[in-house]
């Protein structure tokens, strides 16, 4: 901290003078240097150590800040100014400056030298985190059927195919009349809730009665990231033959397994019929013979009637069984 000292110049007879270092002071008129000493009888003995330059009379005086701190924002970061009593001024910048001296008449003011140039340090603000990519879907293979009841249905492969997993996968069929005014409008849901990247899940979109229509629609539903859902837990279908039912419908059964670590509830098995050339165009579905949950290591059988569903008779069929959690 400066201190001001009424202790009168030797040159200049000024009072006010700044305190120093080892009873040093400096004019705050002329800048003189001179030394105080306690001498014999109490009386005080004031030497000159360094002559200052005189005030007015045309002469140019540099005034030197001690002890400040100046901070100066820059475009590409910040710029650092810093001072003391007891040392030179130091500036960061990106080149050197020279050290300024300032002469006035007979005499010469001096301005502290600025001794070295340290590297700017910029302060960069961190990258937001990038937002994750949106979903996106696409539909494989769909197939228009109808039932012997006069109910229309749709078959189609969902895909994800976009980064993110998609909650709730479903599909849209929207029906338009001959003035391209929409008319109706179905949604089927697959039986994953949360679809990973990459993966595929077969679904049916069933009009039960459907109204006139000049052109029908197949989309994905506007696909939905993953939420809150639980994955659901893949199950084993360990066996399965197609036989003669009731009511001359087929019926697959077989017998499904969990294999996993936790106990699976609800324990869905789709069947898939698929033609000669590897079409979808047989759909069928149901829930597992045990409606309680099955421990990891048990299983289930299943019975699920076919042919409601369906465009062609299939050459070959499939099936996948999703449980889950019932933790």
């Amino acid at each position: 901290m400066v201190q001001m000292v009424e202790i009168a110049c030797p040159r200049c007879g000024s009072t006010v003078s700044h305190a120093g270092v080892g009873g040093t002071f400096q004019c705050a008129h002329c800048e003189t240097r001179f030394l105080v000493a306690q001498a014999a009888g109490g009386g005080r003995s004031v030497t000159i150590v360094q002559q200052g330059g005189a005030r007015g009379g045309g002469a140019v005086v540099a005034a030197v800040v001690l002890g400040a701190v100046v901070v100066a924002a820059m475009a590409a970061g910040f710029l650092a100014i810093r001072s003391s009593a007891d040392a030179p001024v130091r500036a960061s910048s990106s080149r050197p400056v020279a050290a300024a001296r300032v002469d006035g008449g007979s005499e010469r003011g001096k301005i502290e030298e600025i001794e070295k140039i340290e590297k700017i340090e910029k302060i960069e603000a961190s990258p937001a985190a990038a937002p994750p990519p949106p979903p996106q879907a696409t539909l494989e293979g769909t197939r228009h059927g109808k039932t012997s009841i006069g109910g229309e249905f749709w078959l189609t492969t969902y895909v994800n195919s976009g980064e993110v997993a998609i909650e709730g996968p479903a599909a849209v069929v929207s029906m338009f009349d001959e003035t391209d005014r929409r008319v109706g409008e179905e949604t089927g849901y697959a039986v994953a809730s949360v679809l990973a990247p990459g993966d595929k899940v077969p679904l049916m979109v069933l009009a039960a009665k459907p109204p006139k229509y000049a052109r029908v629609e197949v989309a994905p539903a506007p696909p939905r990231p993953r939420g809150y859902a639980a994955a659901p837990l893949p199950m084993k279908v360990r066996e399965m033959s197609v036989q003669a039912g009731s009511f001359g419908r087929s019926e697959a059964v077989g017998t499904v397994v969990n294999e996993g670590e936790a106990a699976a509830a609800f324990t869905k098995v789709t069947v898939i019929g698929r033609s000669s050339s590897g079409e979808m165009v047989s759909y069928a579905s149901g829930f597992a013979t045990t409606t309680s949950a099955i421990a990891p290591g048990d299983e289930s059988g299943f019975k699920i009637s076919m042919g409601t569903w369906e465009v062609e008779a299939p050459a070959t069929y499939e099936a996948f069984a999703l449980a889950q959690s019932a933790r």
